[in-house]
C-alpha cells in the first residue's frame, strides 16, 4: 500500500459509521476495489492467465530477469481483494525486483472457506515447478492475508515434499487468526483500520467453527523448520 492509500483508506475508514448495518462480502470487496485499485507502473505488461486452476494476472517489467519468477497472493483478509486490486503493488514489486511475476485470484471467503486459499496457494506453486521454474530462482510474496497465505502456502509445500522457494517475502502478514496479539486491543484508538471486531469478522467469515490455531491457518503456531 502506497502512503497515498494509506492515506485515502484511514480518511474513508475514520469517517464512515460504525455499528449501523453489517455490510455484505460483494459490498466490502466493492468498496475495497474503489479505494485499492490502482495501475501497474509504467512499462509493466498485463496479462490475463491461468495458474494452479485458478485465473491470475501476469506481470512482466521491462528488463525482467530471464529466469527468476514472483509469485505474488494479494490481502484483503482472506474475503476481499483480487490481482486486480493489487495491480500497483504487485507490478512496483515486480518492477523494483526485475522479475516476472503471476498473482493468483484465489478462491474467496465465505464462498470458499479455509483451507481453499491455502490449497490455491499451493497448486499455485505447485505448476510454476512442475512446468519448468526451478525453486531457487522463484521467490513468493504476499501482503496482509496474503503473507500469511504466502507462509501457509509453503508450510503446505514442505508437507507435500516439494523444494522451498529462494525467498518469501511478506508485508505486515495476518499470521494470527485467533487474534491473541495484545497490540490488537491497546493500539485500537491509533488505527482506523484493524479494529478487533472488524479483524474478528473476518476470521470468522474464513475459518467459521474451525480451529483459528491450525497452523496453515495462523502460520504464527506453525513449526516452521525447513
Amino acid at each position: 500500500m502506497s502512503r497515498q492509500q494509506r492515506h485515502a483508506l484511514d480518511a474513508l475508514l475514520r469517517s464512515a459509521p460504525r455499528g449501523e448495518s453489517t455490510p455484505t462480502p460483494a459490498e466490502l470487496r466493492a468498496s475495497f476495489a474503489t479505494v485499492m485499485t490502482r495501475p501497474a507502473p509504467d512499462g509493466v505488461t498485463l496479462r490475463r492467465t491461468v495458474l494452479g486452476g485458478r485465473p491470475a494476472l501476469d506481470l512482466e517489467p521491462p528488463g525482467a530477469a530471464e529466469r527468476g519468477r514472483l509469485l505474488y497472493l494479494h490481502g484483503g483478509g482472506y474475503v476481499i481483494g483480487s490481482p486486480d486490486t493489487h495491480t500497483g503493488l504487485a507490478g512496483e514489486l515486480a518492477a523494483r525486483a526485475r522479475l516476472r511475476a503471476t498473482s493468483v485470484d484465489y478462491r474467496l471467503a465465505p464462498e470458499h472457506p479455509f483451507p481453499a486459499a491455502v490449497d490455491d496457494g499451493l497448486a499455485a506453486y505447485r505448476e510454476l515447478l512442475a512446468t519448468g521454474t526451478d525453486p531457487l530462482d522463484l521467490v513468493v510474496a504476499g501482503d496482509s492475508a496474503g503473507g500469511g497465505l504466502s507462509i501457509a502456502t509453503l508450510l503446505a509445500a514442505r508437507d507435500a515434499g516439494l523444494p522451498q522457494p529462494a525467498a518469501v517475502v511478506v508485508f505486515s502478514p495476518w499470521v494470527d487468526l485467533t487474534l491473541s496479539g495484545a497490540s490488537m486491543r491497546t493500539k485500537k484508538d491509533a488505527d482506523p483500520i484493524f479494529t478487533e471486531a472488524d479483524v474478528r469478522a473476518y476470521a470468522d467469515f474464513y475459518v467459521g467453527a474451525g480451529d483459528r490455531s491450525h497452523p496453515l491457518a495462523s502460520p504464527v503456531f506453525a513449526d516452521l523448520s525447513g
